[in-house]
């Protein structure tokens, strides 16, 4: 049962981490022109390993991918009839919680 099910939802995740990836891709030179613009930059220092200014912010791309793809495809996975089986016990303040931190 449980590989029928786990087989079942393999390309929706599949789907899910595709999707994830080519946003937070997408993301990515934008968020470092901003990083740039705000100079939210790295500048090399003696405590520092990079020799050349590094924007920061990079993990906001990957966040704001992981956040955006959850919220569609939890409204896909609701609208289609639970493709992805929800676990019972995983209430809306449960993934309100987690997306929001």
């Amino acid at each position: 049962m449980f590989s029928e099910t786990a087989a079942s939802t393999l390309p929706f995740l599949l789907v899910a981490l595709i999707a994830a990836a080519v946003v937070s891709y997408l993301l990515t030179p934008v968020i470092r022109r901003l990083a740039i613009r705000f100079d939210a930059v790295d500048h090399p220092d003696a405590r520092r390993v990079n020799l050349r200014p590094v924007p920061r912010g990079g993990g906001v791309a990957v966040a704001i991918a992981f956040v955006t793809v959850t919220v569609v495809l939890l409204a896909l996975n609701a609208a289609l009839g639970f493709v992805v089986p929800v676990p019972t016990n995983v209430g809306l303040d449960d993934l309100i919680g987690l997306l929001a931190g």
